[in-house]
């Protein structure tokens, strides 16, 4: 994780990878046990797409991670985000 860049300002993607290295998990894996299309997953791991519920909810299956802990870090993001440009 960078530690020059605030908590908030932490792209999403970011921790969705720390997650899945810390579990073994490649792209491919998590999208065979979420049921995401692996484009989808590549998507999220560049935090270029926004985690829907229904994603929130497939990363929490796969991963055993709350969705609304993805969903609250998507929208913590985005929000510093648009603030600072």
């Amino acid at each position: 994780m960078n530690r020059h860049r605030p908590k908030d300002r932490t792209p999403p993607g970011e921790t969705l990878r720390e997650t899945m290295t810390a579990k073994g998990l490649t792209a491919a894996a998590l999208a065979e046990q979420s049921g995401l299309p692996i484009d989808e997953v590549r998507q999220l791991l560049t935090s270029k797409i926004t985690i829907t519920p229904a994603a929130a909810a497939k990363l929490e299956t796969a991963l055993g991670v709350p969705a609304v802990f993805w969903r609250t870090l998507d929208a913590n993001y985005r929000a510093v985000v648009k603030q600072t440009e």
